[in-house]
């Protein structure tokens, strides 16, 4: 006996997969067919053996309301009763059953795919019936500066709908009837080469293209269109620039803007690049900015490019080169070189022995005055009464020696002098550098005996 869970299993699978699948039929119509109608399309499988049914056909809402589509009870043959349009609707997607009177399905679902065919009867449009641009001497031939736009309604990725692009006529004609070239396949418009050398800087003036656009691709027929381009040449606004000095820790809004480059054509994108890269930035309108404070002590300058481009990243031109100088302003102090161990000087040693020479480093500008270091003395004070100095100082090389004043041995002696930058002025910035002395003694004394009683 079979077990009940298996006859359960088995009724389940009868219920979620139907007993009879109809493979899709698929049939191509060619639009806009101009014979007879109705139009025979294919012979329906219907079943010999199943009389008593009708047949039902369905598919896309409002189709067979509108009795586009019809079946043949006697030939069972699938039809169209009137010319289709692929730009309107370019498949249909049928089903046909046989059914009894109650609904009950006999027969089917067998789907039906209705695919049009696409024929060539759409005309190619511009985008518009009258381009105009601004050329700029100086402009570079090849480079597209216009992008002619088409559209054909016919089915894409076919002939139908392959379009090209042409230059009928220019006028005038001189100084050369071939001053332009147009890509056919892209419609990118450019100065030819033999253009590019016959332009010259008097040369402004207006130009005027018929282009066509035509469909069908290479193919000698086809539908086709044309347009005006009205090409006006300007002169050229993309001059060198001056260098631009910049003070480092400026205190202004952000972005500030430190020049501005102008490209005279139309439809240009500014882009920049800077050696090495650094805070700048270049706007729609071609000014270009600083976008944070500089600081000179980590990059003293900086060499900018801008391009300009047209809107597939090309450049029209060469690019135009900005040297930025960051300009020093007095914001480190004097630093003095570390010494590990005190200087020794023997006593009874003459005046004007060198004793050390003190070295502060500045980061600012070098040879400038943010740069320029003094030295002032600030210990030892000479000792009241004394006739001189324990030390001199050179106050611009920092060179310490002897004064007049005696030493004895055994003294350990701090040295304390400051450096000042912007040679000593009030504003300048200062540290306190220190030396170690130690005076040492000397063999400058015989032995004596003494005398005992």
């Amino acid at each position: 006996m079979v077990p009940a869970w298996l006859l359960l299993l088995c009724l389940s699978i009868a219920q979620v997969f139907p007993k009879d699948q109809y493979a899709e039929l698929k049939v191509e119509v060619p639009e806009n067919y101009g014979g007879n109608f109705p139009l025979y399309l294919i012979k329906l499988p219907l079943p010999p053996e199943e009389t008593e049914g009708k047949i039902v056909l369905s598919g896309t809402p409002g189709v067979v309301a509108e009795g586009l589509f019809a079946v043949d009870p006697e030939s069972g043959f699938l039809l169209v009763t009137r010319a289709l349009d692929r730009e309107e609707q370019s498949e249909y997607q049928l089903q046909v059953t046989l059914e009894t009177e109650d609904g009950r399905v006999l027969w089917g679902p067998q789907p039906v795919l209705v695919d049009v065919k696409d024929e060539n009867d759409q005309v190619p449009h511009f985008s518009q019936l009258v381009y105009k641009f601004q050329l700029s001497l100086g402009t570079k031939p090849g480079i597209p500066f216009l992008f002619l736009e088409a559209s054909d309604g016919d089915e894409p990725g076919t002939a139908n709908s392959d379009l090209r692009f042409y230059i009928l006529n220019q006028a005038p004609a001189q100084p050369s009837p071939h001053m332009f070239q147009l890509e056919p396949q892209l419609g990118a418009l450019a100065l030819s080469p033999e253009g590019s050398t016959s332009l010259g800087q008097p040369a402004e003036g207006l130009y005027q293209l018929l282009v066509q656009v035509k469909d069908m691709g290479d193919q000698a027929s086809g539908h086709q269109a044309t347009a005006t381009v009205d090409v006006f040449i300007v002169k050229n606004t993309w001059v060198p620039l001056d260098p631009v000095h910049v003070p480092e820790n400026l205190k202004v809004p952000y972005p500030h803007p430190i020049a501005q480059v102008h490209w005279n054509g139309g439809d240009v994108h500014y882009h920049l690049e800077s050696q090495p890269p650094g805070p700048f930035d270049v706007d729609t309108e071609g000014k270009v900015y600083v976008t944070k404070e500089l600081d000179r002590e980590s990059q003293a300058e900086y060499l900018l490019q801008v391009r300009a481009q047209n809107t597939h990243c090309e450049d029209y031109t060469e690019p135009l080169g900005l040297r930025v100088v960051v300009m020093d302003d007095n914001d480190n102090a004097p630093v003095c070189s570390p010494r590990d161990s005190p200087v020794s000087i023997p006593e009874l040693s003459p005046p004007g022995t060198k004793v050390t020479r003190l070295l502060a480093e500045d980061m600012d500008a070098p040879g400038s005055p943010n740069s320029h270091i003094v030295y002032q003395l600030l210990n030892p004070e000479p000792e009241e009464g004394a006739d001189g100095r324990a030390f001199e100082l050179d106050f611009t090389s920092g060179s310490v020696t002897l004064g007049d004043a005696p030493l004895r041995a055994g003294q350990n002696i701090l040295l304390r002098v400051k450096a000042v930058d912007r040679g000593g002025a009030e504003d300048g910035l200062s540290s306190t550098c220190e030396v170690a002395v130690t005076i040492t003694d000397i063999n400058d004394h015989a032995p004596e005996f003494t005398v005992s009683q």
